[in-house]
C-alpha cells in the first residue's frame, strides 16, 4: 500500500510533482481545494485537478453546508470522469488516477453510501463510525 500525502498548499504540490522519482517507493500525492474559487488556474472537479496537476489522487471534499443530494451528485460524476480518463489511453498517455478519495460530513448514512459506492477511501474524524459503515458492508477489515 502506498502512502498518500494530501497537500493543501498548490505551489508546494507542483514543486513536489516536479521533483518526485518515479517507482513504487514514492508517495502518491493529493492536492486538497480548500475552496471552489478556480482563479489559481486549476480546472474545477477532483479528477479535472489531479489530471492538470500530474496527481494521481483525486480529492471530492465536502462543506458542512453542502447537501447530501448535492455531495451524491458530485461524487457519481467524479466516478465517472475518473473511469473515463483511466479507460483512454488516448487521453491519459498511461498514466492513471490511482485513487478517487472523498471527504465527509461524519454523518453515518454519508459514510455508509461512500462504502456503498467503493471509493477508495473516505476522510473522516469519525472513525469508528466508518469502521462500523465497513463492517455493515461486509468489507475485510483486519
Amino acid at each position: 500500500m502506498r502512502t498518500t500525502l494530501l497537500v493543501p498548499d498548490l505551489a508546494v504540490l507542483r514543486a513536489m510533482v516536479r521533483t518526485r522519482a518515479a517507482g513504487s517507493g514514492t508517495p502518491s500525492l493529493c492536492w486538497e481545494r480548500r475552496t471552489d474559487d478556480v482563479s489559481d488556474g486549476v480546472p474545477p472537479g477532483a479528477v479535472g485537478a489531479a489530471i492538470a496537476l500530474g496527481t494521481s489522487v483525486a480529492l471530492v471534499t465536502r462543506g458542512g453546508a453542502d447537501g447530501f443530494v448535492d455531495f451524491a451528485a458530485t461524487v457519481a460524476g467524479e466516478a465517472r470522469s475518473w473511469d473515463a480518463f483511466n479507460f483512454n489511453p488516448a487521453r491519459n498517455h498511461g498514466e492513471q488516477i490511482e485513487k478517487l478519495l472523498c471527504q465527509t460530513t461524519n454523518e453515518p448514512i454519508e459514510m455508509t453510501w461512500l462504502v456503498d459506492q467503493e471509493v477508495s477511501g473516505v476522510l473522516t474524524d469519525d472513525v469508528a463510525g466508518l469502521v462500523d459503515a465497513a463492517r455493515r458492508a461486509g468489507l475485510p477489515l483486519g
